[in-house]
């Protein structure tokens, strides 16, 4: 073989060689990473789009960690393909997230989540029901109520024996604040993402009712969480 020819074959196998590696590096990319989880992301949704109002009964509510939060309206006979779903994409949001290439992300904002209200028909379809969407002012007042209730007797089953397993946790009302406890460990998410649902709720009522809250005082300071009667107790800051 020639010098030249040695020079040739070289170039084409170094040439081939960066084909290969473009083609490896490209797959793994942040982009086609994020894409085949945005892919699974949808497929998600798809699932849930197929749910007519004939099974309302058996629908639940289901949340995959998108960004804030997404929620699902889930038939109970999906639960397991939800879950398949769920965990698959979850996983190529984990490859994404640790892509090489992953843009950096310079300033973080976090969101809170916006959890749906209920389920609903709508035009033949399952759909969830947001406190945006509801305008009627009884409607949001009766599910504000709901809700309340549901946060104060959250923990009904959960007796207090041990005040420092349990914290403080502010709530809007209206335009002031009122507190309950929130055990550290025991279904603490799913309690707090009920108090976000019930400051979306009251949030949505004040702006139907343009309601002023600038001239209203409030004493939103709380003491710590006390176990009185085996329950839970917070009182205000005097």
């Amino acid at each position: 073989m020639t010098h030249k020819a040695f020079f040739v074959a070289c170039f084409f196998a170094l040439f081939l060689g960066s084909l290969i590696f473009t083609s490896c590096d490209k797959s793994d990319s942040y982009a086609v990473l994020s894409e085949r989880a945005h892919q699974k992301f949808l497929e998600i949704k798809a699932l849930s789009e197929q749910n007519s109002c004939a099974d309302m009964d058996k629908l639940s509510i289901k949340k995959v960690p998108y960004s804030c939060g997404h929620y699902f309206a889930i038939h109970e006979n999906q639960i397991s393909t939800f879950e398949k779903l769920t965990k698959e994409y979850l996983a190529l949001q984990a490859e994404a997230d640790n892509a090489k290439d992953r843009p950096i992300i310079y300033y973080y904002s976090p969101c809170v989540p916006y959890p749906p209200l209920e389920i609903i028909c709508e035009n033949g379809k399952a759909k969830l029901l947001y406190p945006y969407e509801i305008q009627d002012i009884e409607k949001l007042s009766t599910a504000i109520e709901k809700s309340w209730e549901s946060l104060k007797h959250f923990y009904d089953a959960v007796p207090c024996t041990n005040a420092s397993d349990w914290r403080t946790q502010a709530i809007l009302t209206g335009c002031c604040y009122e507190a309950l406890a929130v055990h550290k460990t025991i279904r603490t998410d799913e309690f707090i993402e009920k108090t976000y649902l019930h400051t979306n709720l009251v949030g949505m009522k004040r702006m139907l009712e343009k309601t002023e809250c600038s001239t209203v005082y409030c004493n939103n300071s709380f003491k710590e969480v006390k176990c009185v009667d085996g329950r839970p107790t917070v009182e205000r800051q005097e």
